[in-house]
């Protein structure tokens, strides 16, 4: 939703940048994540690794867990006060004047409803016609999506987000799988291996992870959208073959596996990760908007718990390298099926929205 919330209020020719910087946030959250759990792991080393209190991880993640939590409970209530809109604030009111008109007969009753939208105290009959609306939102996407030219970029955005998700939550939520596959994490002590493989995720946040937000929140006025998805689909790809076609000798020369790994990282967030973010957001009306880039979002997550689960299984399978061909193949699919989408870059969906309207009538 933060999305949306930011599409509805930004100037047009800022838009971009203004959601990338708010998605830019995630790479921040990441960084604080990685410096919170080598705090608590710093705090428990001479427990676990003095007196060999393995059980001491129980409470280090619990810790982790409970820190992170203060930050997400503390915005809540601030999201919770957010007035809505004007964009949508006029669009609530044009639904339920449509329905109150659908199902109310009478010039007298329909000049009584005007009086009364947004009154709290209106006739039980206007109040009744109002309920509708709460059904309005619904059909409006229905009609709006019964439409190939606008069905198509529904499917190009829930599809690229569920491409990115799977090689994006692939890698990072199996980061220190991989990491100790190339031999970077050797420590055979618990607690050393848990803090270099957090050590190596703050070094790839750094280097890579935060700097691609900012790249694309300089360019995305300039060259847009579509390039920068595609191409960061393409870069992406290109990185992760070249990972696992080289993944034995890699394993040999961590350093080289970090490079690859960073850059990665960085075309990830130059690239589709961000992308994915802004353009439902952007490409849809703010009738359908919330709607659409939910369920943009939806699907992307559908790929990143896909990735979760099967990572591990598929790497005892086919090995890390296979399960990395497999990414590269999706990333180049997310590259094609990013054709579809036009640029959004100056471009006002519900200005094209009222425009199509008008002409139906």
């Amino acid at each position: 939703m933060s999305a949306s919330v930011v599409s509805d209020r930004a100037n047009i020719n800022r838009r971009g940048l203004l959601l990338t910087f708010t998605f830019a946030m995630q790479g921040w959250g990441n960084l604080a994540g990685a410096i919170v759990c080598m705090v608590v792991l710093s705090a428990f080393k001479e427990s676990i690794q003095g007196h060999g209190e393995i059980g001491h991880f129980n409470a280090v993640w619990r810790l982790i867990l409970g820190v992170i939590l203060v930050p997400a409970l503390a915005t809540l209530y601030q999201r919770l006060r957010l007035p809505e809109s004007d964009r949508m604030t006029e669009v609530l009111k044009e639904r339920k004047l449509k329905k109150a008109f659908e199902g109310v007969q009478g010039t007298h009753i329909m000049a009584d409803i005007l009086d009364q939208i947004g009154n709290k105290e209106a006739s039980p009959g206007v109040q009744q016609s109002f309920q509708k609306s709460k059904l309005s939102a619904l059909s409006e996407f229905q009609e709006y999506f019964s439409k190939w030219k606008h069905m198509k970029h529904l499917f190009a955005t829930t599809a690229c987000w569920f491409l990115l998700d799977l090689s994006f939550y692939g890698i990072a939520l199996n980061q220190s799988m991989v990491i100790a596959d190339i031999g970077y994490d050797r420590a055979v002590e618990p607690w050393q291996n848990a803090f270099d493989n957090t050590k190596a995720n703050l070094i790839i946040t750094v280097a890579g992870f935060l700097p691609g937000y900012y790249f694309t929140m300089f360019f995305i006025e300039y060259i847009g959208r579509k390039p920068i998805q595609i191409g960061g689909f393409l870069i992406e790809g290109l990185l992760l073959a070249v990972v696992a076609g080289d993944f034995k000798s890699l394993s040999t020369k961590p350093a080289g596996f970090l490079v690859c790994f960073i850059l990665l990282q960085f075309f990830f967030n130059f690239g589709a990760n961000t992308t994915t973010f802004v353009y439902p957001a952007e490409i849809f009306p703010t009738r359908v908007r919330g709607f659409a880039s939910g369920i943009s979002a939806a699907c992307g997550k559908i790929g990143a718990v896909i990735a979760a689960l099967s990572f591990g299984e598929l790497s005892e399978v086919i090995g890390t390298n296979g399960v990395l061909w497999i990414l590269a193949g999706t990333s180049f699919l997310g590259a094609v099926i990013s054709l579809l989408l036009p640029e959004t870059k100056g471009w006002d969906a519900d200005e094209a929205d009222a425009f199509e309207q008008a002409q139906q009538l």
